[in-house]
């Protein structure tokens, strides 16, 4: 099958042969990250992968406040199926309970004696009413009470956040707001309600098809959110309400629309954007090779001074 070109000559991809590597690349299980992969997701506007992405930020009644920029390498990277496939799995497995649990022979009640002699009856010998071949009987190699958790390296995780995001905010379904805390009520005494909770959200929401809203602020008593947010929207089943702490990749694929506060979004970017544990520089060693740097190169000024004088 001839490959084809992404330019678009597809008289020219008609005339082609698929190389080896082109085979190897469009089997492979990981494809490079190049947005072209054949796990990558396309769009219809190719987008400028790892530059910064201006967000515009609102406040509560949907008003523009400012346009804040979002990192590219969190929120425009390219966004792997693969990558997202096994860090949902890798969450849900962590979740499940496992209290599967059947009986064995042993666990069965009753099959104490033998139902019938061994010989002399005809019929075929058996030991116990509970064996598993009987109706009734215990289970062999049923299901035990397990874990179903598996490990899976950091960096893949980080790369399903950041696909996570680009892809919510790609498809026009991230929102970056001021602060999530509604507005107290005058006419309920300072109180929060929730039908004008509800009201504000929809005002944001209006060109978002959604059914469900994951809202992210600080924390429950951060500024940004805070309680306010919290009493004034668990009456809604729509509603989702994570500090940004909490938020997992399986939380932001599962809803429709994805609520940030500026703060939110900014120390998210940041923690994502911290290098590994195991590509960070280890302190010791970095120190000890600072003060190996420092003595070489007062060695060297010395050397040098004293090469100069000896010129003078």
């Amino acid at each position: 099958m001839p490959a084809i070109r992404q330019d678009g000559d597809l008289s020219a991809a008609r005339m082609a042969s698929p190389t080896p590597a082109m085979l190897k690349s469009a089997s492979s299980a990981f494809p490079p990250t190049t947005g072209t992969g054949p796990l990558t997701v396309q769009y219809p506007v190719q987008p400028s992968y790892f530059q910064d992405r201006e967000a515009v930020v609102f406040d509560m009644g949907a008003q523009p406040v400012r346009v804040q920029a979002l990192p590219g390498r969190v929120f425009n990277v390219p966004v792997r199926i693969d990558i997202l496939k096994r860090v949902v799995r890798y969450l849900r497995a962590q979740w499940q309970q496992g209290t599967h649990k059947t009986k064995n022979r042993a666990e069965v009640r009753g099959g104490g004696r033998k139902p019938w002699p061994q010989k002399g009856t005809g019929n075929a010998r058996h030991g116990s009413i509970r064996s598993p071949i009987w109706v009734g009987g215990g289970a062999a190699h049923g299901p035990k009470p397990r874990s179903h958790a598996h490990s899976l390296p950091l960096s893949i995780q980080v790369m399903g956040y950041k696909s996570a995001l680009s892809a919510r905010a790609n498809e026009g379904r991230m929102i970056v707001v001021d602060s999530l805390a509604p507005e107290p009520s005058a006419q309920h005494g300072g109180k929060v309600k929730t039908k004008a909770t509800e009201q504000q959200l929809k005002r944001l929401l209006h060109s978002v098809p959604y059914k469900t809203a994951l809202l992210v602020d600080s924390g429950p008593y951060a500024a940004d959110g805070g309680e306010l947010l919290r009493r004034g929207s668990r009456n809604l089943p729509w509603v989702t309400i994570l500090p940004w702490q909490k938020v997992t990749v399986y939380h932001i694929l599962k809803h429709g629309a994805l609520i940030m506060t500026a703060d939110a979004a900014a120390a998210m970017a940041a923690k994502l954007q911290e290098p590994l544990p195991h590509h960070a520089a280890r302190p010791r060693r970095m120190a000890w090779w600072s003060e190996q740097q420092k003595a070489y190169r007062d060695a060297l000024t010395e050397l040098v001074a004293a090469q100069q004088q000896g010129q003078a």
